[in-house]
C-alpha cells in the first residue's frame, strides 16, 4: 500500500510540475500535461499497479470534471442557465444517442456497447476553447455558456455513462 501511495504522490507531484513549468513558458496545461504524460508512459515511468475504481471515481473523477466549477462565477452562469441547459441536456442526449445508433448500425456493436461509446463520446472538452477565450477578447455571456456547458456537460455524460454500464 505504501508503495502504491508512493508511487502515486510522485505522478502527482510530476503533474503539479508540469503544470506550473507550462504557465512559465506561456505553453498550454493541457497540451504540456499530454506530453508529459506520452513521454512518461513510453520510458515506462508510470506506476505498474492499477488503481482501484473506487479511488477513481471518488477522488480524481470529481477533480476533473467539476475543476471550471472552482473558477465560475455563480452570477454569470445563473444569466446563461437557459442556453446552457439546452446544450449540456438534450444536447448530450441527442449526441448519445446519435453516436449509439451509428455505433450499433455501422460498426455492428451491441446495443448496450454502442450506448456506452455513445455516452463516452458526448463529453465534449471546451478546456482549448477556454484557453483561448483567454487570450482573445470575447462576450462574458458567450464565455459563461461555454463554461457552464462544459461543467453540466460533463456531468450529464457521467450520468449517462453510469447508466449505460449498468444496462446489460
Amino acid at each position: 500500500m505504501r508503495h502504491e501511495l508512493e508511487s502515486l504522490m510522485l505522478a502527482l507531484a510530476v503533474g503539479s510540475s508540469v503544470v506550473i513549468g507550462s504557465k512559465r513558458f506561456g505553453v498550454p496545461y493541457n497540451v504540456a500535461l499530454v506530453v508529459a504524460g506520452l513521454l512518461a508512459s513510453l520510458l515506462h515511468l508510470l506506476p505498474r499497479s492499477p488503481l482501484a475504481p473506487e479511488l477513481i471515481l471518488l477522488v480524481f473523477l470529481p477533480m476533473l470534471v467539476f475543476e471550471a466549477a472552482l473558477a465560475s462565477d455563480l452570477s454569470t452562469l445563473r444569466s446563461a442557465a437557459r442556453p446552457i441547459a439546452a446544450l449540456a441536456l438534450p444536447g448530450v442526449l441527442v449526441s448519445l444517442l446519435a453516436t449509439g445508433l451509428i455505433a450499433k448500425l455501422e460498426l455492428g456493436l451491441p446495443l448496450e456497447i454502442a450506448l456506452l461509446l455513445g455516452a463516452l463520446l458526448a463529453i465534449t472538452d471546451t478546456v482549448s476553447v477556454l484557453l483561448a477565450f483567454k487570450s482573445v477578447p470575447v462576450p462574458q455571456k458567450l464565455a459563461a455558456i461555454m463554461e457552464g456547458e462544459s461543467l453540466f456537460n460533463d456531468g450529464t455524460a457521467l450520468v449517462l455513462v453510469s447508466l449505460a454500464t449498468v444496462v446489460e
